[in-house]
């Protein structure tokens, strides 16, 4: 049990710290990915954008401003596209961790099972 415990920290862990790394990984490798964050910024700098995204009241966007929006929104999209297979792809050098972890915890459960059926 001591193992299953120790697995689920470490899953915790990982996953706590795996978006950080993602986006870590990628501001040191991508100079797309830090002209879009950089260009996305400087579309929340317009006063008009950064209110539509944080007010929950009703507000109305000028043709510059929707244009801006959408913008922003193709950008988001794009950084979220890389992020996501950032994570794929540490995610699958994680699988070889994580296989050897379960492989670990199926063999200490079924000899813990083999030990009660002995008794």
């Amino acid at each position: 049990m001591e193992n299953y415990d120790q697995l689920l920290v470490y899953l915790w862990t990982r996953l706590e710290h795996f978006d950080n790394d993602c986006v870590t990984f990628l501001r040191k490798h991508s100079k797309k990915y830090v002209e879009i964050e950089q260009e996305m910024n400087e579309i929340l700098e317009h006063t008009t954008i950064k209110n539509f995204l944080i007010n929950e009241d009703s507000i109305y966007l000028t043709e510059e401003g929707h244009k801006l929006f959408i913008r922003y929104m193709g950008l988001e999209n794009y950084l979220y596209t890389l992020e996501n297979a950032v994570i794929y792809l540490l995610g699958c050098h994680d699988t070889t961790i994580l296989q050897s972890i379960f492989h670990e915890f199926k063999n200490e459960k079924e000899s813990m099972f083999q030990k009660t059926e002995e008794q």
